[in-house]
């Protein structure tokens, strides 16, 4: 679903989703013959990831931007495996960017920001939970 508001000054988009992967892989990491460390696809049966995101823009003048975000994911296989590098949970952002419009740095920006992840799997074996930050 998307939103315009103030004459399209502010943009927010809103997602509910369901994913099914039917046969998913993970790559986990074996040491061969040789002592090296290789990647080998293993199956890890169907794959689901359930959540909502929110997602918006809002231009307050000519300089100034602003960017936020919100979402709560969950993404697991059949195994029981988080999937790695997906954020668990809550999380969320917001962003800000400054354009100069005037000047002889006409052109430039700054920007600052905070997000928070939830927590995620630190490797495809979930061996390992990588902590929530902000």
């Amino acid at each position: 679903m998307k939103l315009s508001l103030f004459h399209n000054a502010l943009n927010i988009t809103t997602s509910y989703f369901i994913t099914v992967v039917a046969d998913a892989t993970v790559n986990l990491n074996e040491i061969n013959k040789q002592g090296q460390a290789v990647s080998v696809a293993v199956p890890a049966g169907q794959l689901t990831v359930r959540g909502w995101e929110m997602d918006g823009t809002y231009a307050l003048n000519n300089n100034l931007d602003l960017l936020f975000g919100a979402g709560n994911l969950t993404s697991k296989t059949a195994t029981g495996l988080a999937v790695r590098g997906v954020s668990l949970g809550t999380n969320w952002r917001i962003l800000a960017k400054y354009n100069f419009t005037n000047s002889i740095v006409r052109g430039a920006f700054v920007g600052a920001g905070v997000i928070r992840q939830g927590n995620r799997a630190a490797d495809a074996a979930d061996d390992a939970t990588m902590p929530a930050y902000t």
